[in-house]
């Protein structure tokens, strides 16, 4: 593992605890990919982070071990495919793995006609 991937996790660790969930999914990746480099995506960390506190917390097989659930690892493996220590290639690989995050960034305001 790559000192960067160590990185990455780590704060996916941190932003899962912060937000009281027992498990790293690919929105806390997306969070920590965000507050590393804000320009990964055209959205800010804050309201992403809005529209993960929304969500229910899902039971997930990662549970109670602050592990990375199975959709975040397979996007870190194909992100390590096309470029190890590149946010572009790990965004691009959480895009193409969870149909969530892709959800929460198209996401339209609820009340919006």
């Amino acid at each position: 593992m790559t000192v960067w991937r160590q990185h990455i996790e780590d704060a996916a660790r941190t932003e899962a605890r912060q937000l009281k969930h027992p498990y790293i999914r690919s929105e806390h990746v997306v969070l920590a990919l965000l507050k590393h480099d804000a320009s990964v995506l055209d959205i800010s960390y804050d309201d992403f982070l809005a529209r993960v506190q929304q969500l229910p917390v899902p039971a997930c097989g990662a549970q109670q071990k602050l592990t990375l659930a199975q959709g975040a690892k397979r996007a870190f493996v194909e992100a390590s495919v096309a470029h190890e220590d590149d946010s572009s290639a790990l965004i691009a690989a959480l895009l193409a793995t969870s149909p969530l995050v892709r959800r929460l960034l198209t996401k339209d305001d609820d009340h919006a006609a």
